[in-house]
């Protein structure tokens, strides 16, 4: 009942921020609004971008300076996705070499699955907004062969040969172009430096906890 009320509550919230932005979607964007539908649920419903304005809809006085903006998020969405996505890879990794170390008998087994079966969720969700973000900046006029932001293929959501032997100067290259060479393929030192500190978390949450 209490999580009930919460969703509740939530809901009002998310819909009065949606009339917010519907007003200023009146200002800016006033084409846009007839293809707006009021969902049941407020979390149902389409915001209408500008990549989500269909090609034969874009010449307007405004669509081309409201795109720009919303490349520039979109780079920005695509770029966060990914950092979260590796520390989200790594995250699961250590809590499954975790598991091996201190999980005993079948209910502590059953735990540790539930919370990397989390952090699972959490990686798909990451993937899932980078995908969400390339989306956009093909809508955009992106080149779907641009190198910035490449095809993620669910084979490339993977963390491979991170404890084994690697070759002098492979570095942090693990199989997939997530982890290659390139602003978004190695963990930056504050990545680096937070994945550390939240893996020996999740271990030591996971060892008092089993």
């Amino acid at each position: 009942e209490r999580m009930a009320s919460e969703i509740i509550a939530e809901r009002q919230k998310l819909r009065a921020e949606m009339d917010t932005w519907r007003k200023d979607q009146q200002t800016y964007m006033p084409e846009s609004l007839h293809l707006a539908m009021e969902a049941r649920n407020a979390e149902d419903e389409r915001l209408f971008l500008p990549s989500h304005i269909p090609s034969d809809q874009r010449n307007t006085d405004w669509f081309e300076t409201m795109a720009n903006f919303e490349r520039e998020l979109r780079g920005g969405q695509a770029e966060d996705a990914l950092s979260n996505l590796r520390l989200a890879l790594k995250y699961k990794d250590t809590l499954k070499l975790g598991r091996k170390s201190v999980a005993y008998g079948n209910r502590n087994k059953t735990r540790s699955q539930v919370l990397i079966g989390r952090v699972g969720d959490l990686v798909r969700q990451r993937a899932g907004m980078y995908r969400r973000a390339r989306a956009a900046l093909i809508s955009l006029g992106m080149d779907e062969t641009d190198t910035r932001f490449p095809i993620l293929e669910p084979k490339d959501v993977t963390l491979k040969v991170v404890y084994g032997a690697k070759d002098l100067g492979s570095g942090k290259y693990t199989g997939s172009w997530i982890w290659g060479e390139g602003p978004r393929g190695i963990l930056s030192d504050a990545e680096e430096d937070e994945w550390e500190e939240e893996g020996a978390m999740q271990i030591k949450g996971l060892m008092w906890k089993y």
